[in-house]
């Protein structure tokens, strides 16, 4: 996501999703979404730079928005 003032609300470059289990440990989380976000750099990073990726406004509505205490 490209960065704007307010948090959250940039324009994507790249996303993945992700199905996540019920029974998940913080540690696997942490892993899966490592290994997600590395392959999502080393894919789009490129073709960013090159032009051929242009970001995208999100189109996340208010209901399929979540929160999570830190």
């Amino acid at each position: 996501m490209l960065l704007v003032p307010r948090m959250d609300e940039g324009p994507l470059i790249a996303y993945s999703e992700y199905d996540l289990p019920s029974a998940i440990t913080t540690p696997e989380l942490t892993g899966d979404l490592i290994e997600i976000s590395n392959a999502l750099l080393e894919r789009t990073l490129p073709r960013y730079i090159a032009g051929s990726v242009k970001p995208q406004p999100q189109t996340i509505t208010k209901r399929e928005v979540s929160y999570s205490r830190k």
